[in-house]
């Protein structure tokens, strides 16, 4: 279970019987448990300083914990990473040939971020240069998927020295710049179904080609030999 800004709990292979990982130093008070005779140490997780807990995993006990020993009202919140894995899992069980990918824009924490990062049949997925720097500190360039708002040369040409795996394009100058900047990259075509669904409110649907341009789109990337290899 993770608390955060200031403390993320957590259970995880590599950091044996490890439930917590602080995020910013706590009064020292906050390293005892809640639990009678029952104490938390310390190690290294992810470059963050990590406080193993006991057996009691409580996630509202832990966060009430934490907020009585914090000076003031700062603020924190209380993350289950055994759920977050299990949710993992459950994708890989019944999904086993589809891989995810984790927007970090949701959230970039380290931990989480590191602890993702280590499901060796999950990627990233990243929406600026920012974002993809923190990503290509985790995984290899195949496993990030680079999807922008609004794509540039310049964003564009970074993918390509990157080498990015799949970048998602949505019309016919996004299709030519992947082409000349990025010629190794997977490419997802965004569609915008707002039209077939009669409901164009939402900024995910007013994204991606219209559906009467897609034929044509498909077309160029054909000729052009570019790497379509699904939609989005």
């Amino acid at each position: 279970m993770c608390c955060g800004t200031d403390v993320v709990a957590s259970e995880y292979p590599t950091l044996p019987t490890c439930r917590m990982i602080e995020r910013r130093r706590l009064p020292s008070a906050s390293y005892n448990s809640p639990v009678e005779n029952e104490h938390w140490s310390r190690c290294e997780f992810a470059e963050q300083s990590v406080v193993i807990v006991g057996e009691n995993r409580d996630a509202a006990q832990i966060a009430r914990h934490v907020a009585n020993k914090q000076p003031g009202a700062s603020p924190f919140f209380v993350m289950d990473m055994p759920s977050v894995m299990a949710r993992v899992d459950d994708w890989q069980d019944h999904l086993p040939r589809v891989q995810a990918y984790y927007a970090l824009r949701c959230n970039a924490d380290p931990v989480l971020a590191r602890m993702l990062a280590d499901c060796a049949r999950l990627g990233f997925a990243v929406s600026d240069a920012q974002q993809l720097a923190v990503a290509l500190e985790l995984v290899s360039a195949d496993r990030v998927i680079m999807d922008c708002p609004l794509w540039t040369r310049k964003t564009m040409r970074i993918a390509g020295e990157c080498e990015v795996g799949t970048i998602v394009i949505e019309n016919e100058k996004q299709l030519m710049d992947a082409i000349s900047y990025a010629p190794h990259a997977r490419i997802l075509l965004a569609i915008s179904l707002s039209e077939c669904r009669g409901d164009s409110d939402s900024l995910l649907d007013q994204k991606g080609a219209q559906i009467e341009e897609v034929e044509g789109l498909l077309m160029t990337a054909f000729e052009l030999r570019a790497k379509v290899v699904g939609i989005r």
